[in-house]
């Protein structure tokens, strides 16, 4: 099993701001793979959480060689849990692929919390855990190398969802 963590991380938006991108995150320009975001399950628990189930289509863009070699295609199927607690201010997403996970599994954690002395920032740790069966070394390092770039797209996506919400509001507050 390899793991990946990303570094822990201040993210420059309050937590409500990020947690509704969250939801409109995809379709994105910035991660074209993800073509589509649906929603199986939404429930708001007895003590305020809201818990959601989405299935994610996506496109993965492996070296044609190596989806020959394999006999794979490239529409891939992600499941995608997130719960959010708007009291204690953090949202846990824990992401795990469907497609290949007889080849491969691989769990992204994903947490973003309120930041405790400044409610304009939220902390964000990212990290991947994943375990290729068969020909793990070239397989693995093969899923292990694109984390730290999806990690990094990943947040570029947020920050154009954020800028998105931010140039609506003010469009609607000027109207």
């Amino acid at each position: 099993m390899r793991q990946t963590s990303g570094a822990l991380a201040k993210g420059i938006h309050p937590w409500e701001k990020i947690t509704q991108a969250m939801w409109l995150k995809y379709p994105n320009p910035i991660l074209p793979n993800v073509l589509a975001a649906d929603v199986l399950k939404r429930q708001v628990t007895n003590d305020g959480k809201l818990i959601s189930h989405r299935v994610l289509s996506t496109e993965w863009l492996a070296s044609q060689w190596i989806m020959k070699l394999f006999g794979l295609t490239n529409r891939c199927y992600v499941t995608e849990h997130t719960e959010i607690d708007p009291r204690k201010k953090v949202m846990k997403v824990l992401s795990r692929n469907v497609t290949y996970n007889s080849l491969c599994q691989v769990e992204e954690i994903a947490t973003y919390q309120q930041h405790p002395k400044d409610e304009n920032l939220t902390l964000v740790t990212q990290e991947a855990r994943i375990v290729v069966y068969g020909i793990s070394g070239l397989f693995e390092n093969l899923v292990a190398g694109t984390f730290p770039d999806n990690v990094a797209k990943g947040r570029q996506a947020m920050e154009h969802v954020v800028a998105s919400i931010a140039s609506t509001t003010a469009d609607a507050e000027l109207s």
